[in-house]
């Protein structure tokens, strides 16, 4: 019997993608397993139509030939079953780009993890978020804003002030590292030098993975062995400035 992914979702053939994601989640959140009164067949069913709905030439697809144009093709037309499906919207589909490719059809598993951490979020198994790499590059620091007070004529012919600031730089003594100078950096002994602690966490669906940054190493992966006596192991230090404007 042909499946209407439409009704099934609860919106018109002509919904937009935010029309299909939104009504996605709030399905899911109705018939979600884990809620009292939550039907695990009927949120299949719905993560089935989302497939389809979900991607533009899946629907295309959809709405051409009906479902049976992914016939045989397993989970939601993508060669998946269901512990297939959960674990790569998991794990953002570890292609480097957060899309698969599974019988021939693109999935943005990206955008999947994300619903899910939503989705964990509401019953409190937070933490199932597509895992992206962190970015090691410099990062632009925020603006900063100071309040000052000047009378009618400096607002006219203008007026120059020393002020303190107040900002945080890399720890002179240890060069960042938090290390007292001359003693051993380690691996992490917490966390194995991956700077993140992983969590298994078991559900109908499978085991989940829940990552959050180590709190021995702060996400660095390595630790001293005697912390840095001037920034006690923290690699940088606040710093006064005064800056004429």
């Amino acid at each position: 019997m042909s499946k209407d992914y439409y009704k099934i979702l609860g919106v018109e053939k002509s919904a937009s993608k935010d029309e299909i994601k939104k009504a996605f989640r709030k399905q899911a959140h109705v018939h979600h397993p884990d809620k009292k009164g939550g039907d695990e067949a009927k949120f299949k069913e719905i993560n089935e139509a989302y497939q389809i709905l979900g991607d533009e030439a899946k629907r295309k697809q959809y709405d051409q030939y009906g479902d049976s144009a992914f016939s045989g093709q397993g989970f939601g037309g993508t060669g998946m079953n269901w512990q297939d499906f959960v674990r790569r919207a998991q794990q953002g589909g570890q292609t480097g780009n957060g899309f698969g490719n599974m019988g021939g059809v693109h999935i943005n598993y990206e955008d999947l993890g994300d619903i899910f951490g939503d989705i964990g979020d509401m019953f409190g198994f937070g933490g199932v978020r597509s895992r992206r790499s962190r970015n090691t590059g410099a990062q632009q620091g925020e603006s900063m804003e100071i309040e000052l007070s000047i009378d009618f004529e400096e607002a006219i012919f203008g007026a120059q002030r020393n002020i303190r600031l107040s900002r945080i730089v890399k720890c002179s003594k240890c060069k960042g590292n938090g290390a007292e100078p001359g003693t051993k950096i380690s691996t992490c002994s917490q966390c194995n030098g991956q700077g993140q602690i992983i969590q298994n966490r078991s559900t109908i669906f499978g085991t989940f993975q829940t990552a959050s940054v180590c709190p021995e190493c702060r996400g660095e992966g390595k630790s001293a062995d005697k912390p840095c006596s001037e920034c006690q192991g923290q690699g940088r230090m606040e710093k006064q400035d005064t800056v004429k404007i």
